[in-house]
Order: structure tokens, then C-alpha cells, then sequence
């Protein structure tokens, strides 16, 4: 009998997006919101799929909170590219991604390197990742 558990974390990020035709490709941020699900099998000694505290140190170890996100791909010359140069300097987080941020891309991603640190036998069936209040992606597994 498979159950599922859910944990959500919250996190502080910036990011802009590569010549978007939008407000979002100026430099702003965001108050994340993530929820990621997991199936698996209870243990017989609590009846725990995973313990929620083991559940929530993996989902921040994944996020990047208080982080400027960045997508590594872009032109040197760009303006990100020149913004993570002046934060590296000064010594700031910043957090590179190989894909543009965009909140359907992060949650994917997010998916990927939390099943990446889970022990076996228990799966990411959906996460969640708000942006605002009002809208969020969602990734299932397929």
C-alpha cells in the first residue's frame, strides 16, 4: 500500500528573464512557495513514509533561498551574466541553472534534485512552486 506525504518550504529568490517581452525580464524578486509530494511504502515500526523533518532538509538543501537564480547559458555580455559577475565579487549567493527561470522550468527542475536525494523505494509524484499568492506551476510525474 503506497501513501503519499506532502512538505512545502518557503524561500526569498531573485531573478529576471532574458529578453522577455514583459515586466519580468527587469530584475525583481520573489516569495517562493514550494510543496513537493512523495509516495512510498510505510515503515513498519511508525507508519512513516518519510519523517516530515528529513523530508523538509532535502527541499532546502534544493532551494535556493535569498539567492539571485541565474541562467549559466546566456551570453557573457548579458546583463544577468554581468549581475552574477558584480554579485560573485562581492561574494553574494547566486544560484546557476542551465535553463531560464522561470517558475515551470524551476519546479521541474526542483523535482528532478529532490528525487536525485531521496532514499530508495519513495518517488516525487508532484510539486508545486508558487511565484505569487495567485500563481504557481505544477509538475506531475508522468
Amino acid at each position: 500500500m503506497a501513501i503519499t506525504v506532502t512538505r512545502k518550504v518557503e524561500f526569498e529568490a531573485a531573478h529576471m528573464l532574458y529578453k522577455y517581452d514583459g515586466a519580468c525580464r527587469n530584475l525583481h524578486g520573489h516569495s517562493y512557495k514550494l510543496e513537493v509530494t512523495i509516495e512510498g511504502v510505510p515503515d513498519e515500526q511508525y507508519g512513516f513514509v518519510m519523517d516530515f523533518k528529513e523530508l523538509n532538509q532535502i527541499l532546502k538543501e534544493v532551494v535556493p533561498d535569498h539567492m539571485f537564480i541565474s541562467n549559466k547559458t546566456l551570453p557573457d555580455n548579458s546583463t544577468e551574466r554581468q549581475i552574477v559577475k558584480i554579485l560573485r565579487e562581492a561574494n553574494m549567493a547566486i544560484r546557476e541553472y542551465d535553463f531560464v527561470p522561470s517558475a515551470e522550468n524551476m519546479v521541474a527542475n526542483f523535482a528532478k534534485e529532490v528525487q536525485e536525494k531521496l532514499p530508495e523505494g519513495l518517488t516525487v509524484i508532484k510539486a508545486c512552486l508558487w511565484e505569487t499568492t495567485n500563481s504557481f506551476a505544477t509538475w506531475q510525474k508522468q
